[in-house]
């Protein structure tokens, strides 16, 4: 895993100031494990697909904040950010495991260097696009993160039934049929 098994959202998520903040990026470290478990018998495409909706509710809560009354602008971080990392604790142990498991294995370091770049991609471009979404008022990019984690519910879960010439994909949780 590209970042220690923590998720995506274990680098740490600290809210309020002059350290008075409630820490949650510890959340997948500490859950992981437990999730894992629970997910063992579950398809990483389904877990991707699970994760993506907690996440879309997560980015829905961030999104109507700016129109909330006070207390709530206060609660409401500390209510979706929980959620966001649930989110991220489910569907990136499945995210990597697709990304091997759907890879050729002759080609396997080249598929797996696209993952790497499609995430530093993503890494460069989202300051410029979630700022010029903010230009647009302050819910904006929570809408539009919200919209493509609605978006990704169904999209793994078309991985279970892939056309192609391998008649199988081995993965650690079974074998994702092509057919």
């Amino acid at each position: 895993m590209r970042d220690g098994g923590r998720g995506q959202a274990g680098a740490g998520g600290e809210f309020g100031g002059g350290g008075g903040g409630v820490e949650f990026g510890e959340q997948p470290g500490c859950s992981g494990l437990r999730v894992s478990r629970l997910l063992e018998n579950v398809r990483p495409s389904r877990a991707v697909a699970a994760g993506s909706a907690p996440n879309a509710l997560a980015f829905a809560g961030f999104a109507v904040l700016p129109g909330a009354p006070g207390w709530a602008v206060g609660a409401g971080p500390v209510a979706a950010m929980p959620v966001y990392n649930l989110a991220e604790t489910v569907a990136v142990p499945g995210r990597e495991e697709l990304s091997v498991a759907l890879a050729h294995p002759a080609r396997r370091g080249r598929y797996l260097a696209v993952d790497q770049l499609s995430w530093s991609i993503g890494h460069a471009v989202a300051p410029g696009l979630l700022t010029a979404l903010l230009d647009h008022g302050p819910a904006w990019p929570w809408l539009f993160l919200f919209a493509v984690s609605l978006a990704a519910v169904p999209a793994p879960l078309r991985l279970e039934r892939p056309a192609g010439r391998f008649s199988d994909i081995p993965s650690e949780n079974g074998t994702l049929s092509r057919g």
